[in-house]
């Protein structure tokens, strides 16, 4: 009877040491599964700042080619204002000079007018040797 009881009890304890076992088995596989489920979280993470980075990396050269674009804009239409600044500058000195030819012309004229042109009236034309 006792080597009957003994066996009983022998089994008792391999029942129980199995499901230790089985315990401990069921919390390793809870443990990997929780650091899989964190190391996902992590990765998630990390694609999310990568995507974040190239996101802004995209805004900021956006903003230097709108800037770059602006300023040439700019420079172009300060090189368009010069421009016309000089061909004004240049249409009024023209205009200057026309006029001085212009007042040239009438005063040449009116001096033709004013003096007389010498005529046979007076007598012959003698001119001095």
């Amino acid at each position: 009877v006792a080597d009957a009881e003994s066996k009983v009890v022998q089994k008792e304890e391999n029942e129980n040491k199995k499901i230790q076992t089985t315990d401990s088995d069921a919390k390793v596989v809870q443990k990997v599964e929780d650091k899989k489920e964190q190391a996902t979280i992590e990765e998630t993470n990390v694609v999310q700042k990568v995507d974040e980075k190239k996101e802004q990396v995209v805004k900021e050269v956006a903003q230097k080619v709108d800037d770059k674009t602006a300023q040439s804009a700019k420079e172009e239409t300060n090189v368009v204002q010069n421009v016309d600044e000089k061909k004004e500058q240049a249409a009024k000195e023209e205009t200057k000079v026309v006029q001085k030819v212009d007042e040239k012309k009438e005063v040449t004229s009116k001096q033709e007018e004013a003096t007389p042109a010498p005529t046979a009236a007076f007598g012959p034309i003698v001119t001095p040797r």
